[in-house]
């Protein structure tokens, strides 16, 4: 098996999943700020990648396109992979799932 080569100090390939959560008192804005200052952190400490969920029509979550975020963080980020970790595949067409 080939084992891909991490720049962490964890002797294993590490990611993080974001969901995206906006609570009560919490703005939308505030929730992507978060997320951004969150994948700057992972990518400086070399986590492997960083992956979102796709939500929609739900009050507490803040990002319905991970793909736009991606977009995003890939203007702040350098050394770790972006992608969606979920996504609701009715709502796209087969070209954008592949």
């Amino acid at each position: 098996m080939n084992m891909p080569n991490h720049s962490g100090s964890a002797p294993f390939v590490l990611s993080v999943l974001d969901n995206a959560f906006t609570g009560v008192g919490h703005t939308a804005e505030d929730t992507f700020q978060e997320m951004i200052a969150l994948a700057k952190l992972a990518d400086k400490r070399g986590f492997q990648r960083f992956w979102m969920s796709e939500h929609h029509a739900m009050p507490g979550v803040s990002v319905p396109s991970p793909q736009m975020m991606v977009a995003r963080l890939t203007g702040e980020t350098e050394n770790f992979r972006l992608g969606a970790g979920g996504i609701m595949l009715p709502n796209h067409v087969p070209l954008v799932i592949a």
